[in-house]
């Protein structure tokens, strides 16, 4: 009799325990993260979205924080702007490209995105590049040519934005951005 009742106790652990990791994976109890370490859930698609947020405005921050100090402006001397993309604003960026290659990200659609954003790194590095190139050089029309690359980059972070925007209504989390 105990041998039958100690069977039906595992079977019914094991099938409650099947269970639950089916109703965490659908989602019903993503929002509760202490049942998914008991049950051996994970991470919900919410808490990767605001975690990969997260780590996404320190790397904007530090973009901005950079370039904000570039100098601007009609009157900037092309070697004084050239000095400051090589120092300052290029190695930042470098730096955020790797943290965007090394980042962890489980979701196949936000892992898309890092990968764009990784892209997008690489190609502004590379425009950085070619404005340092014409500012040496002091070529009108190579500067102006670098000026749009790096438009056309702020643009593909707008779509990159709007991709979020998607992820993050599928996950319940609301998100807004800063302009550019």
């Amino acid at each position: 009799m105990l041998k039958i009742a100690g069977s039906t106790l595992v079977v019914l652990f094991v099938a409650g325990s099947i269970a639950m990791k089916v109703v965490w994976k659908t989602g019903v109890l993503a929002n509760v993260p202490v049942l998914g370490k008991i049950f051996g859930g994970g991470t919900s698609l919410r808490d990767e979205v605001q975690s990969y947020l997260t780590f996404r405005d320190q790397q904007i921050n530090a973009m901005n924080q950079v370039t904000s100090t570039m100098p601007g402006g009609s009157f900037t001397p092309p070697a004084a702007l050239a000095a400051t993309l090589e120092r300052s604003v290029i190695p930042v960026f470098e730096t955020s490209l790797r943290a965007y290659q090394n980042y962890p990200v489980k979701d196949a659609e936000l892992l898309a995105v890092k990968q764009i954003e990784a892209t997008i790194a690489q190609q502004r590095i590379q425009a950085y590049k070619a404005l340092v190139e014409a500012c040496k050089q002091q070529d009108r029309q190579q500067i102006q040519s670098a000026q749009r690359n790096l438009k056309q980059t702020e643009q593909r972070e707008r779509e990159v934005q709007n991709k979020l925007r998607e992820i993050g209504s599928k996950a319940g989390v609301n998100i807004m951005f800063r302009p550019f």
